[in-house]
């Protein structure tokens, strides 16, 4: 296996693909709008917010790894979205953020792949930690279907 089909695989892991753990897209997929900005108690992160927050890193890593990052980016809330923007939007941007992490990658050569190693096992690591958060949310709700299509119910 070679550095990029390890790094491919990784990044289809977590946002697209299940395996040992469930992706990004499979996480947040079929949600409401009021199911994805639900919380707990005010001091929890939504789904929503969850989700603003994995496209704040990716697209962040993403623009640095394509060399094109605005060093006068910075943000005191990572989990708060761009006004205005729907969770339909939202979930659009995370699923170009990730096919556009997917194509890089296959572009890259492996001198780039190899310098970008730790930061992206990292930023997945990172993504898969939240899309956890974010089952759990679900399951709180009584939103969660296994693979199965069978409802969780406590």
């Amino acid at each position: 296996m070679t550095l990029k089909t390890s790094m491919l695989a990784q990044l289809k892991t977590c946002h697209r693909e299940n395996a040992w753990y469930v992706a990004t897209l499979n996480a947040i997929d079929e949600l409401t709008e009021e199911q994805a900005m639900w919380k707990p108690q005010e001091a929890d992160y939504s789904i929503c917010e969850l989700t603003n927050h994995i496209i704040y890193y990716s697209d962040r890593y993403l623009k640095r790894f394509k060399g094109t990052e605005d060093d006068e980016i910075h943000k005191d809330n990572t989990f708060k979205g761009s006004e205005g923007m729907s969770w339909y939007d939202t979930v659009e941007r995370l699923t170009v953020i990730t096919s556009e992490w997917v194509k890089v990658v296959g572009e890259a050569d492996e001198q780039k792949l190899f310098d970008w190693a730790v930061d992206i096992a990292h930023l997945t690591t990172h993504t898969a930690y939240h899309t956890g958060q974010m089952v759990v949310l679900r399951k709180w709700q009584h939103a969660w279907h296994d693979k199965n299509g069978v409802k969780y119910n406590p």
